[in-house]
């Protein structure tokens, strides 16, 4: 089995900050994949209990995908990335949290363990489930990274709003046009909700 240390001078959380694509892949060798993918059909018979026991959709789609991507990984970047993306709203209405994801891998890892026991020796499955946890931790990195970049987008978004709120100077005018004296004076400028409130103050 192939090594991919993580380089030193990248800690992780400056990892879950990255865009996905920077994120590095696993390096599987030849051996490794014919490893995982033969143990895939053993799961794949199942693979629909299973995604039960798991998440149907994200077992199905994902690591599935996953697997028949063994040979060019980073085209799921855009795939994961959006997923992330999607559970970013739901992280900030208190929908999600972030350890939910190690929740998932340690749930993914359990039953593909208990699926491959039935198959294969206890030496064999530990191997295998050691490539498992290599390719799902990645996958797991690369939509944390989507997660993370869109909250980072919404918070930007929300300071940018209320900047324009809170910000603008007040504007005073004169206006001549009646024969009572007025002066309008523009006290708040909300642009979010496309609003002026006006305040008039008569002599």
């Amino acid at each position: 089995m192939s090594t991919s240390p993580k380089s030193a001078s990248i800690t992780d959380t400056e990892e879950d900050e990255m865009p996905p694509s920077n994120i590095p892949w696993y390096t599987f060798t030849d051996d490794d994949k014919h490893d995982l993918e033969h143990s895939w059909k053993i799961i794949e018979p199942k693979k629909n209990q299973i995604a039960c026991d798991i998440y149907e959709m994200i077992f199905n789609q994902v690591i599935e995908g996953a697997v028949r991507a063994l040979d060019n990984l980073p085209s799921l970047d855009i795939i994961l990335d959006n997923l992330g993306r999607r559970h970013g709203k739901l992280e900030v209405n208190g929908k999600f949290r972030s350890y939910y994801w190690s929740t998932f891998l340690e749930c993914c890892i359990f039953n593909i363990r208990l699926n491959l026991s039935k198959k294969m020796n206890s030496l064999e499955v530990d191997r295998i489930i050691i490539l498992w946890r290599c390719l799902l931790r990645d996958v797991m990195k690369k939509i944390k990274a989507g997660t993370t970049a869109d909250i980072a987008q919404r918070m930007l978004q929300m300071s940018i709003e209320e900047s324009r709120m809170f910000s603008l100077p007040a504007i005073h005018k004169e206006s001549n046009a009646s024969s009572a004296d007025v002066s309008f004076s523009f006290e708040t400028v909300d642009l979010k909700n496309g609003r002026v409130l006006v305040e008039f103050i008569g002599d």
